[in-house]
């Protein structure tokens, strides 16, 4: 398969995870942690050898990477909302 195509997956798949952390705030903080864990989990199981083909290798990494920013990084784009007091 070609590398810049998987490169491609991958980045497109990073920055669809920066994307929704970004407009979508998620205060849940355990639905990220449960992406980080299902990822680890579509990652430690083994491929049926009906689906072990290269797409089939990139489209589960691209998953995997998506899971792993949204879930790994979601602290950096936390926003701590301050309150907006009228003046009198």
């Amino acid at each position: 398969m070609n590398p810049t195509l998987v490169i491609l997956s991958y980045s497109l798949a990073a920055i669809l995870a920066f994307g929704a952390l970004y407009f979508f705030h998620s205060r849940r903080w355990y639905w990220h942690a449960a992406a980080v864990v299902v990822a680890l989990a579509i990652g430690l199981k083994p491929i049926p050898a009906e689906w072990n083909t290269p797409q089939m290798d990139v489209a589960i990494g691209a998953i995997l990477v998506f899971l792993v920013f949204w879930g790994v990084f979601a602290p950096l784009f936390r926003h701590h909302h301050t309150g907006h007091h009228k003046p009198a």
